[in-house]
């Protein structure tokens, strides 16, 4: 069951990708279609229910998993640590990762029943077109090789997101252009690599093969992945501008995942099929070779678990300024003559300074270095400041100057800010890594 060498054209590698590919599912056998049905009701069972116990146990989830970081009554903290990894990003770069994540959790638990689907439809498919059984050309690798050869296609994901991630994590315009086209591209690639490789690797030809396959007809794999990812971000995007609950929300997404998740192992084996004298002519890759790439997808992941790591560990020693006891000596209170210069730009400068004593209950030491102090009414920003770098020792006190150097706006009290102090915020923002900011609510409005 091969195609003619050679007749895999461009425009050919595009009608096989965007039509032939996606109509797979017509003419299936009730064999191919129970197993179907079968990786339809597992993928439900993981990601539906997991959805069901997200909503039913978020707090309880939440709580314990960040009672050492946060007091229980501050809300948002999850907010706050998706805001490192995807707040920064575009939201085409967001739902390409979020389809990501889901096509590899169950293609990483389920890719036996993927690979059952697969060979039922193809021995479909040699029915249809009158050709032998397809049974003799097979030589499986052992399951526990199958395992081991999905992880290592996982890892390589996860380190080309990565990459996608850090291109994003920037302000700047032309890297977060760069980084949703490369989500797209990874998006494409993964997917294409999770299922055309089946027909080919029960013929024993590794990942390695199908890569080399997929560069050289990059339009057939492409367009496949395209074909059936595409759908699911048009989905995710519309999910995502309506105003449903997260659940509802959640549960829709998950859905059509799910379809398409099904639908894909039957297309990408007729994708596949079609790509697989390509995959068959590539040698696999030499020691060399095989060793430079892992040493690259290792290198991408260990950077990325160092960065999150050092993150952790500044949020973990930060965090506890939230759980300290602050006492404010106001007889040391010193308010020097406010700056008028800068008038002509619509703001008082005011040096103000008093003792505080810091309590810290907690086990480890909290420090304070680069910081803002934040007085707002609203989005009216009225006061900006900084305390000078304390440091406060594990279940110690401390007695400290606080220095501050404020910045009162007047201009915020034209537009409309109130100049009852009872209404403003105070919000200290601590420096943590990667130009990451963590807000601590000192005070809000009554």
């Amino acid at each position: 069951m091969k195609e003619a060498l050679g007749s895999l054209g461009p425009g050919r590698q595009l009608v096989v990708g965007l039509i032939e590919a996606p109509a797979a599912l017509v003419g299936m056998s009730a064999r191919s279609w129970r197993w179907f049905v079968l990786y339809l009701a597992l993928s439900g069972a993981l990601l539906i229910g997991f959805a069901l116990l997200w909503a039913s146990q978020e707090e309880t989830l939440e709580r314990a998993l960040f009672a050492f970081l946060f007091p229980a009554d501050w809300h948002g903290v999850i907010d706050f640590l998706l805001a490192f990894v995807f707040k920064a990003q575009a939201q085409q770069v967001v739902v390409n990762v979020v389809l990501f994540v889901t096509l590899t959790v169950v293609s990483l638990v389920f890719f036996w029943v993927k690979e059952l689907l697969s060979q039922s439809y193809e021995r479909d498919l040699a029915l249809t077109r009158a050709e032998a059984d397809p049974r003799a050309s097979w030589r499986e690798h052992p399951i526990w090789f199958q395992a081991l050869e999905e992880i290592k296609w996982t890892l390589v994901g996860f380190a080309l997101i990565f990459v996608v991630l850090w291109v994003g994590h920037s302000p700047e315009p032309w890297r977060k252009t760069a980084a949703t086209v490369l989500s797209y591209a990874v998006l494409f690639f993964v997917t294409a690599g999770n299922y055309l490789a089946p027909p080919m690797q029960r013929r024993r030809l590794r990942y390695s093969q199908v890569i080399k396959a997929i560069f050289d007809k990059p339009l057939l794999a492409l367009s496949f992945g395209a074909a059936v990812s595409l759908p699911q971000v048009a989905v995710l995007h519309l999910v995502s501008g309506a105003d449903l609950p997260a659940l509802t929300s959640l549960l829709i997404i998950f859905a059509v995942n799910i379809v398409f998740i099904a639908a894909s192992a039957v297309a990408g084996t007729r994708a596949g099929l079609a790509l697989l004298p390509t995959a068959a002519r590539a040698a696999p890759s030499g020691l060399a070779t095989r060793l430079v790439g892992w040493a690259l997808v290792f290198g991408v992941l260990g950077a990325g678990a160092w960065v999150g790591s050092r993150l952790g560990v500044s949020l973990a020693a930060k965090s506890q300024i939230l759980k300290c006891r602050y006492e404010v000596d106001w007889g040391t209170l010193k308010l020097d003559t406010p700056e008028l210069g800068g008038l002509i730009r619509g703001e008082v400068k005011v040096a103000v300074a008093f003792d505080v004593t810091i309590d810290n209950p907690n086990p480890l030491p909290v420090r304070i270095e680069d910081n803002r102090l934040v007085v707002s009414d609203d989005a009216l920003v009225i006061a900006e400041s900084r305390l000078s770098p304390l440091d406060v020792p594990a279940h110690g006190k401390a007695r400290t100057r606080v220095a501050l150097d404020a910045k009162v706006r007047a201009t915020s009290l034209l537009e409309g800010a109130s100049i009852n102090p009872l209404r403003w915020d105070v919000t200290l923002y601590v420096a943590l890594d990667e130009g990451l900011e963590l807000p601590i609510y000192l005070r809000g409005a009554d």
